[in-house]
């Protein structure tokens, strides 16, 4: 074993202390060597020299390094009997369970989607503006309005009540008319003298 030398110094406060010399690695035989990575292993599993390990010297010779695919004959990351359970499932469906929101399973295509051969799901395109075609068409038709008497439709669709007097767009005849139509729906009341009072 070799002796590490220790020496003693006195410090600013003059307290003595102990301390290791510094070395430079070339001072020390072969560290040079071992530092940069050149020399070779004394002794791995029995053997000396440069030594390489094998799957045979750590008792890995049959293990896999690739996982091939599974079929139904042969092994691969699942077992060939796995793979047959999934592929067939009892009676030779599988039954894929019906996703929610918390669970993956399957889903059946709806209205306006649809599933390309290779499993891809889209929205089947409606209209530009995304509407229906059906309300689109509804829409259409509101464009066919015109405006009638005492109506305008400015450029930008709002609609407006105009002829009007000062109350507020409804003209004096068509108040009178109002007015007279009340007065018809009261009874005639007439007045007949009982008698006096003292």
């Amino acid at each position: 074993m070799v002796k590490v030398k220790r020496m003693m110094e006195t410090d600013e406060n003059g307290v003595e202390r102990q301390f290791y010399p510094i070395t430079h690695a070339s001072a020390v035989r072969g560290l040079e060597k071992i530092i940069a990575g050149q020399s070779k292993v004394l002794s791995v599993n029995g053997y000396t020299g440069a030594v390489i390990i094998t799957k045979a010297d750590l008792g890995l010779e049959n293990a896999l390094t690739e996982l091939p695919y599974a079929t139904e004959e042969t092994d691969g990351i699942i077992t060939a009997e796995m793979f047959q359970r999934l592929s067939n499932g009892e009676g030779g469906v599988y039954i894929l369970p019906i996703a929610t929101a918390d669970e993956l399973g399957g889903i059946k295509v709806g209205q306006l989607l649809e599933i390309t051969e290779d499993g891809t799901l889209s929205a089947v395109k409606q209209t530009d503006q995304n509407f229906t075609t059906e309300l689109k068409a509804k829409l259409e038709e509101l464009k066919g309005y015109t405006a009638g008497a005492n109506i305008s439709i400015s450029e930008d669709g709002v609609i407006s009540a105009t002829g009007g007097g000062d109350g507020g767009g409804v003209n004096q005849q068509y108040v009178d008319q109002k007015v007279q139509e009340a007065i018809d729906r009261i009874p005639d009341i007439t007045f007949e003298k009982v008698g006096e009072v003292q």
